[in-house]
């Protein structure tokens, strides 16, 4: 195992840099993840990871020194607000989402957390008129894609209502893993 954690490797002339440890999310008791960015000299990715909308001052620190074209991040845990999620850190969030806005990127890809909220577009909203003065668009992986988005995880209880079957799990499932790991 080669340890990642503020390091640099390059493949012909594309970079691929990795942050140092960052909290997940604004508490750190959740442990932390590594930010990625990849760099090819004409364009730049910046996949920040499960940072929770960076609601920490520390999240902004590997995207203000990679300075991305594309960013991949994933929002807020607006879906937890007053549980997991505080005001205090749903404000961070859009600030400092505001804030990479007025990076220079080109494109930011919101993923995971907020999608998780049906009132995605509302919370984001901010930040969204931020990116239009700077030019910048904000979307779904699947717009990015050319696809309208089918926020899946925030109708699950109604997806759920509807077929509720438990999965089937095939007999033997330890035994096909083992096999198929040559064991």
């Amino acid at each position: 195992i080669n340890i990642a954690e503020g390091k640099e490797v390059k493949y012909g002339s594309t970079s691929i840099r990795f942050s140092h440890a960052v909290p997940h999310g604004a508490d750190e008791r959740l442990g932390y993840v590594v930010q990625v960015a990849i760099n090819d000299k004409d364009s730049s990715l910046l996949v920040t990871s499960d940072i929770e909308g960076a609601p920490r001052q520390q999240h902004l620190e590997f995207t203000k020194e990679v300075k991305p074209n594309y960013i991949i991040i994933d929002g807020p845990l607006s879906y937890l607000l007053g549980r997991a999620l505080s005001d205090e850190d749903l404000d961070n969030s859009l600030r400092n989402m505001e804030e990479i806005v007025k990076e220079g990127i080109e494109i930011a890809i919101i993923d995971h957390h907020v999608l998780r909220d049906l009132k995605y577009e509302e919370i984001l909203k901010p930040v969204k008129d931020v990116a239009r003065d700077f030019g910048v668009k904000i979307m779904t992986a699947a717009e990015f894609l050319g696809n309208e988005p089918i926020i899946l995880e925030a109708r699950r209880r109604e997806l759920f209502q509807k077929e509720n079957k438990p999965a089937k799990i095939p007999r033997g499932l330890a035994q096909l893993f083992k096999s198929s790991q040559g064991d």
